[in-house]
């Protein structure tokens, strides 16, 4: 059986993260991740652990520096947090 070839995609240099060309392919990828790992366990029924297997990526957002979309799994509310704390000078 032939192997379909999976897309290359390019790395960001200041995140080092996948770069997706658009929105679609990042929802589509992370669709696969989530899916994969569900059939996976389920064809297993050996015992999960607690986060084993599991979907890591939550959300979408455009990366500036190279342009593209990559996948994380912070929530909206830990980036907005975060962007917070930076902006205060706290780290």
């Amino acid at each position: 059986m032939e192997e379909m070839a999976r897309p290359k995609f390019k790395k960001c240099r200041g995140t080092g993260k996948v770069s997706f060309p658009n929105k679609l392919e990042a929802q589509w990828t992370m669709l696969k991740h989530k899916w994969s790992a569900l059939i996976r366990n389920k064809i297993d029924g050996r015992r999960v652990k607690h986060r084993q297997g599991k979907q890591a990526q939550r959300r979408i957002y455009y990366c500036k520096v190279c342009k593209g979309y990559h996948l994380t799994k912070w929530t909206k509310q830990n980036f907005d947090n975060y962007t917070r704390y930076r902006d205060e000078n706290r780290f």
